[in-house]
């Protein structure tokens, strides 16, 4: 099949058959980055053991889905890209696939959609009010988790309500994240203007690693010892607890028109930057073609914007 062939067959609809797909992988993302978040917030007590067991088996059992998309997408697209295999490796990548000519992604209630700056605002808006009722429950976390220590120590099921509303936060930031980020050509500037996000994603996998490596997963011997325990974190969970309280409090402030506000005076700096530079280069290569030669100095009617 040729190229131009290829590309007239990625811009023709999607079928039925292929918009099922795209949903039933979404929700296997969506499946496997839950149980990840279980497993990472759920390794500090023997109590959870059954817990983080069956988290951790179900996230080996989903892999292989993973794998037989690849190669699904690589049959319908030889030219496959890199970032298509890292989606095998880290699953959570797959939310925001990009598929065809010009590059669309499925997203559930939006369907899919080509790429671009209207993209990135319609799902901004659809992800504003869901992960700012999530933020919200950071706060009484946090007041359970240290207020409440004692009570935590007599409850497993206090416990593990803590531990669980930590990991759907956590499983709402990263879906977020990882969407975003796929809409977005300039991913490396987004991961710079977001790095509170980026941190608070990664924080409990670096204390995860850390326990990994100290050999104290499903270590606490007793419930005695969970009060001490959540007196007692780590400086990475200390510092994801304050990093999402901060987080809560820019979603506050920057909520609505303002954040919009904001992000449009920033896109447009950077379009105003952009065409500087654009006029620069124009100048630069008329000025070296009138060097050249004579016949060269007619320049191309652009029309005005």
């Amino acid at each position: 099949m040729s190229l131009h062939e290829s590309t007239i067959e990625h811009e023709s609809p999607p079928t039925a058959l292929e918009t099922r797909e795209s949903g039933l992988m979404f929700a296997a993302a969506l499946a496997w980055l839950g149980c990840l978040a279980v497993v990472l917030h759920f390794h500090e007590s023997p109590f959870d053991a059954n817990i983080f067991w069956t988290s951790a088996i179900a996230i080996l059992a989903l892999w292989p889905v993973f794998w037989w998309d690849v190669l699904q997408s690589r049959r319908t697209q030889p030219q496959t890209s890199l970032f298509t295999y890292s989606q095998a490796v880290l699953p959570v990548l797959r939310l925001g696939r990009r598929q065809g000519q010009p590059p669309q992604v499925w997203l559930p209630r939006l369907g899919r959609r080509t790429v671009d700056r209207e993209l990135q605002r319609d799902l901004e808006e659809w992800l504003n009010q869901p992960m700012l009722a999530i933020s919200l429950l950071v706060l009484p976390v946090i007041l359970v988790e240290y207020l409440l220590a004692e009570s935590i120590q007599n409850h497993v099921w206090l416990s593990r309500t803590v531990q669980g509303a930590t990991a759907v936060i956590w499983w709402a930031f990263t879906v977020e994240f990882v969407l975003m980020v796929s809409v977005t050509d300039k991913k490396l500037a987004y991961c710079k203007q977001h790095w509170l996000d980026l941190a608070i994603i990664l924080l409990p996998l670096l204390a995860f690693l850390r326990a990994l490596r100290l050999g104290r997963l499903l270590r606490l011997q007793s419930l005695g010892k969970t009060a001490r325990m959540y007196k007692l974190r780590g400086v990475a969970l200390r510092s994801y607890r304050a990093l999402m309280v901060v987080d809560l409090m820019q979603r506050l402030i920057l909520g609505g028109p303002q954040k919009r506000l904001l992000r449009l005076k920033q896109r447009l700096v950077e379009q105003e930057t952009q065409l500087a530079g654009l006029r620069s280069e124009i100048a630069e290569l008329e000025a070296e073609l009138a060097a050249m030669t004579p016949a060269a100095t007619e320049k191309l009617e652009v029309p005005a914007a």
